[in-house]
């Protein structure tokens, strides 16, 4: 609840807790682990007391709603005893962030007949929006909600930036009086090695102008990111250890400016954290990233592929403090309210509430 001026109800200053019988897939995609955690965090702000799901011979439950967490076609079975379960409680149900990759991969089209079984089917995720909406095509049982993160690690680091940037500069023997650019992606898919390359090749463009760049990087090897920054002076490059990587919020507050092309599926929370720190963000325009970062507002977006209109955004703002502090200032006043998990914990008690 350390989101300032926003309430969970507005219509009532009473907070009405459920018990939800909740199951999650055996077997979460990959895609999804990092979720997991920001989304029982989202039921629990919503109020909800969470029961696990313990198999068709459960005894009942005095339940407003069923569960079911990454409902995926490898765990089928365990979805229809709880479906069953809830058909003879007379409780409703809603699978809650589906595995998009075994509508795809199932031609026969049962796991898709699987999800309408459902009541509702709900998603934060902006990738699988099109996905199912196509699938779910002229049905009210899809909704589709803008993504969340917990901003209160961001929201309190950020109003201890001063002290962050100290740590990190003595840590790292950083240059203190220079912009600090922080790149923070997946190496794992090819890309996230290609958002790696275009940062590379932007930032070649801009070395007559001062800055530094902080790299987190998860996934792959080192070395596999290094070679698609072979661009850059070794001097302007720091690779964060695994100890300052232990204060991920303190280095996202500590920064200046938050740059990741975010190419295909390489986008992530990492664009909402950065903005609940307050760092302007300059990301390429695409599909999934118009869904995070408002546009000369909290941040800048380029046009896809255009590493020259990428080095012009981050050579601007390098040079002009004055509009990154208006950016900095919108993206601490607007990702609580618009991204924060009170956000989405309204946005699913609503959903409940129409059932």
């Amino acid at each position: 609840l350390q989101e300032p001026g926003l309430s969970l109800d507005a219509t009532s200053e009473r907070l009405r807790v459920m018990l939800l019988i909740f199951h999650e897939s055996a077997v979460v995609p990959a895609r999804h682990r990092d979720a997991a955690g920001r989304l029982r965090s989202m039921l629990q702000t919503a109020g909800h007391e969470l029961r696990p799901f313990e198999g068709a011979s459960m005894p009942h439950a005095a339940a407003d709603a069923v569960v079911a967490l990454f409902p995926t076609a490898s765990d089928r079975r365990t979805q229809g005893d709880l479906l069953a379960w809830a058909g003879r409680q007379g409780i409703k149900t809603v699978a809650l962030e589906p595995d998009l990759e075994a509508i795809s991969g199932n031609s026969d089209g049962a796991f898709a007949a699987d999800l309408a079984a459902f009541d509702r089917v709900v998603t934060f995720e902006p990738c699988a929006y099109e996905p199912l909406q196509s699938l779910f095509r002229g049905s009210d049982a899809l909704h589709c909600f803008a993504p969340f993160l917990d901003v209160a690690p961001s929201v309190a680091a950020a109003r201890d930036a001063a002290f962050h940037r100290q740590n990190l500069a003595a840590r790292l023997v950083l240059p203190r009086d220079v912009p600090w650019i922080l790149a923070d992606g997946s190496a794992d898919l090819a890309d996230g090695l290609a958002s790696f390359q275009q940062l590379s090749q932007a930032l070649s463009k801009v070395l007559m102008e001062p800055w530094a760049l902080l790299l987190r990087c998860e996934g792959r090897a080192l070395g596999d990111v290094e070679a698609q920054l072979r661009w850059l002076p070794r001097d302007r490059v720091w690779n964060l250890d695994a100890a300052a990587n232990n204060n991920r919020a303190g280095i996202f507050a500590a920064c200046d400016l938050f740059v990741w092309p975010a190419i295909g599926a390489a986008c992530g929370p990492a664009l909402l954290e950065a903005q609940a720190a307050g760092l302007p963000v300059v990301a390429e325009k695409n599909d999934l990233t118009q869904h995070y970062v408002a546009d000369g507002i909290t941040g800048k977006l380029y046009p896809p592929g255009n590493f020259a209109s990428l080095a012009n955004q981050i050579s601007f703002l390098l040079r002009h403090a004055n509009f990154r502090e208006s950016l900095r200032l919108e993206a601490l006043k607007s990702t609580p309210e618009l991204f924060g998990l009170l956000r989405a914990a309204r946005d699913f008690n609503h959903l409940l509430d129409a059932l």
